[in-house]
């Protein structure tokens, strides 16, 4: 893997997502969220995730993971009772598993937690009943809340990353991300200059469509900044992004120059939206210059090899969310 740029500074990119509020029926207590979502590690997994919660609050974080080798494994994060049984369960279907209570990974096989995505996929939560000896059974559930969407995603992290694993030499920064929000499907990738950092997002919704630069925190972890200024301070209150301006050539992404201080964006058609996608899909890239003021600029793509699985995912969002045609 090749080294980080800048030498001796090492920065770490900070982005965040923030996510609606749960739906009515879940079963998470209030100001807790049980939607599922997906995550993409860089050609080395794919995870689908939620929290089931009980009627007491507890709460435990369900994975559902594939590696390369079509390797797909359950893993749980739970308070560990020495002895008992977990039961793991589609209500209403056929499909349960009894494992130990103390076991983060459940020994599940392949073909099972195949069959647990399926039903996720279907709207069917996951129950759980753990019995810890000597103690009464307590019944936790998850929430539907996504749960098509992002199984569909997930089925199209693991098809891509079978059939396309992109180069393992490439180092981590930059990496993309494709996520479905609110309103819509994302498709995001991060970009370092110097002491700063912008990410450009492709949104989609069912009729529209919008590009956008935005900046976003860097946390300076290692090495000097020999008296200049960082990228953002870190306070009381938190992180904070600094003001400088920014611009960004995007012609190739159907806009012209972008130029603010603030988060900033424009409009581009489905078919536009369509263009790129399939282009993402096929491994290519489009081209952009960015400039951070007393920062520099920085010639460079978005797509690539590792923009094929977080595309595919895109695309699965699309079509899950809006039924768009492929």
């Amino acid at each position: 893997m090749s080294s980080p740029p800048n030498g001796a500074f090492a920065w770490l990119v900070l982005c965040a997502v923030l996510a609606p509020v749960a739906l009515a029926e879940d079963p998470a207590p209030k100001g807790k969220l049980a939607f599922w979502s997906v995550d993409h590690l860089m050609g080395e997994s794919c995870t689908l995730k939620t929290h089931a919660y009980g009627a007491d609050g507890e709460s435990t974080e369900l994975e559902i993971v594939w590696r390369p080798g079509d390797q797909y494994s359950l893993h749980r994060t739970f308070k560990v009772w020495q002895r008992g049984e977990l039961r793991i369960e589609s209500p209403g279907t056929e499909n349960a598993w009894t494992v130990p209570l103390d076991s983060q990974f459940p020994p599940l096989t392949n073909d099972d937690v195949q069959t647990l995505v399926r039903n996720v996929a279907r709207g069917i939560p996951v129950l759980l009943t753990a019995t810890p000896q000597g103690q009464p059974a307590r019944q936790l559930s998850t929430s539907t809340e996504r749960a098509a969407v992002s199984a569909a995603m997930f089925d199209a992290c693991a098809r891509s990353l079978r059939q396309h694993p992109p180069p393992k030499d490439l180092w981590l920064h930059g990496a993309f991300t494709a996520l479905e929000s609110a309103t819509g499907c994302v498709l995001s990738r991060s970009y370092q200059i110097e002491r700063a950092a912008l990410v450009v997002a492709i949104k989609a919704g069912p009729q529209h469509a919008t590009i956008s630069i935005a900046p976003i925190p860097v946390l300076f972890i290692g090495g000097s900044d020999n008296g200049r200024q960082a990228s953002i301070r870190v306070q009381k209150t938190g992180l904070e992004i600094s003001d400088k301006p920014f611009s960004a050539d995007v012609k190739d992404l159907f806009g012209t120059r972008v130029e603010s201080r603030e988060p900033a964006g424009y409009d581009i058609t489905l078919e536009q939206l369509d263009d790129v996608e399939s282009e993402l899909l096929r491994g290519g890239a489009r081209k952009l210059t960015l400039k951070v003021s007393g920062e520099g600029t920085r010639r460079e793509t978005f797509g690539g090899p590792l923009a094929v699985a977080p595309a595919a995912m895109f695309a699965a969002c699309r079509q899950a969310k809006f039924a768009t045609a492929r």
